[in-house]
């Protein structure tokens, strides 16, 4: 019998991983854990003061940031299986590339132009380099996550419309993922 894994779904921000996560957790009757939520749950443990990723990242900079990513996500891998959203940003470590694959990776996706406008209606990523185009910066780091998403794993769906629609596409395409 094979030891049961997570289930991390992986993708650029605003593709819809969190709310299609926590959907399918409810559905597979798992836990479900936000990445971003566990960095800022650690960061409030070892620093005593609440912080959100978005300002983590714009005070102590993006190495910082992505060295308690790279905690955070140890600490949830080494627990019981669960449904992992994980940030954009997380896979294009090396380090945390290896750590997540031997779990059972989906790609959450949507045409380029859906996320941009999905990104473009909150405030300007803290990724997004400042006084750089918003749309040249989408595209470059689209390209590079996207190369990577697809190295990663053979599984996607597309999070055009609604959730439900998305999950029910999921697992129609992939029956065996209720036994992972």
């Amino acid at each position: 019998m094979s030891t049961p894994r997570h289930i991390i779904l992986i993708g650029f921000k605003n593709a819809g991983k969190s709310t299609i996560g926590k959907r399918l957790a409810q559905l597979l009757n798992r836990p479900f854990v936000d990445l971003d939520d566990k960095i800022e749950y650690l960061f409030q443990q070892k620093y005593k003061k609440a912080c959100r990723c978005r300002e983590i990242m714009q005070i102590y900079g993006a190495d910082f940031f992505r060295e308690l990513e790279t905690t955070a996500l140890a600490e949830t891998i080494a627990g019981p299986p669960h449904v992992i959203a994980l940030g954009g940003g997380t896979p294009m470590r090396i380090e945390n590339q290896r750590m997540i694959a031997s779990q059972c990776l989906i790609h959450i996706t949507a045409e380029p132009k859906i996320i941009f406008k999905r990104i473009m209606k909150g405030r300007r990523p803290a990724f997004f380099p400042p006084g750089v185009d918003s749309r040249l910066t989408f595209n470059k780091i689209w390209e590079e996550r996207d190369k990577v998403y697809h190295q990663l794993t053979s599984v996607r769906v597309q999070n055009s419309g609604k959730i439900e629609d998305t999950v029910q596409q999921l697992f129609e395409m992939h029956p065996w993922l209720g036994n992972v």
